[in-house]
């Protein structure tokens, strides 16, 4: 919130509104419910309406020119006025003196400089209410004593050289009271001009500081924007990932069940096709071992053919050899035979 700049007025001289009576239900103005300046501009404007004018150019008319329209305006709208305004107005409504400190207590908890450096509604013009409350006392003691003097008049020229005497004693005295009060009031507008200057410097630094706090929030909100999508981002990327996997998951699951079922089916086919190896080895090693017995027994016809043959023919080509050479080569036969027969394989169990 920008706060406008105090703006401090001169005197506004011996002019004065015009005397208005003083208007009724002032105490129906809520002023103990105003909290911020937009409150009280509606009590100013409340006041307008007690005091029976209807425009701003009334109390234009009304201040003796010493309050312009434009400003009424802005007042009543809710731009806080001056003191001084606030004072003219107060006179222009009809409230008298005594009736403004309600108002200035208001206005004083409103004012951005009262307000910051903890001023009170009087405090600007103690010292020029010391000075005239001294002036008022000072003026008020001559007047006794010139009264004093006119009552003892007869008294004789010594007399009055003495009141005179004491009159001009009391002249220097206010005087230097007057100069005192001068003096203070000169060191009280010093002191409030030093204060005004310090809140000016706060006010300025106060208004550097705002805006490098907002710099710093435009660019934490631009990173928590970045941050956020940033996020979205990932989560979506996180979200298509995921999709997938579990697809990938499912067709692995797809792909091993169909793998157990091509298994299962496999290994029936396997245990089927055993069972019949095993019949039909068993078979094919009975039909071979018969033949075998069979092909036995004809060798063995055969061999004996070939022994009788092999003994006739001894006995004819080598009559001197006899008996015992026609065995020695029917061993020998047999013997070969055997060894032949035994080094084939044998076709059972396989």
């Amino acid at each position: 919130m920008v706060v406008d700049k105090p703006v401090f007025a001169q005197s506004t001289g011996p002019v004065r509104p015009v005397h208005r009576p003083v208007p009724h239900g002032l105490a129906d103005i809520p002023l103990d419910k105003v909290s911020n300046s937009a409150d009280f501009g509606a009590c100013l404007t409340k006041l307008r309406n007690l005091a029976g004018i209807n425009s701003n150019r009334e109390v234009e008319k009304f201040s003796n020119q010493l309050l312009g329209r434009t400003k009424v305006g802005k007042a009543l709208a809710g731009e806080l006025p001056k003191k001084n305004f606030l004072v003219l107005y107060l006179l222009t409504c009809g409230v008298p003196e005594e009736d403004h400190e309600p108002w200035l207590d208001v206005w004083s908890r409103l004012d951005p400089v009262t307000s910051a450096l903890g001023i009170d509604s009087t405090s600007t013009t103690a010292a020029r209410d010391e000075a005239q409350e001294i002036l008022a006392k000072a003026q008020a003691e001559a007047a006794a004593i010139l009264a004093e003097a006119h009552a003892e008049a007869d008294g004789g020229p010594r007399r009055l050289a003495d009141l005179r005497a004491e009159l001009e004693e009391q002249r220097e005295i206010n005087n230097r009271l007057v100069r005192e009060a001068g003096e203070r009031q000169e060191a009280a507008q010093l002191r409030l001009n030093e204060l005004t200057e310090q809140y000016e410097m706060n006010y300025e630094a106060q208004l550097r500081r705002i805006k490098q706090v907002e710099d710093e929030r435009d660019v934490a909100v631009r990173r928590s924007a970045e941050q956020v999508a940033e996020i979205e981002r990932l989560h979506q990327s996180s979200l298509q990932r995921i999709q997938e996997i579990e697809r990938d998951r499912d067709n692995a699951q797809l792909r091993a069940r169909e793998m157990e079922n091509e298994t299962e089916l496999m290994q029936r086919k396997l245990f089927e096709l055993r069972d019949q190896l095993s019949s039909s080895t068993k078979a094919l090693a009975g039909e071979i071992e018969t033949e075998l017995k069979k092909m036995n027994g004809e060798l063995g016809d055969l061999r004996k053919q070939i022994v009788n043959i092999g003994a006739s023919t001894t006995q004819l080509s080598e009559p001197g050899r006899g008996d015992a050479g026609g065995r020695q080569w029917d061993n020998n036969y047999r013997n070969a035979f055997n060894d032949e027969v035994r080094a084939t394989p044998p076709v059972i169990g396989l």
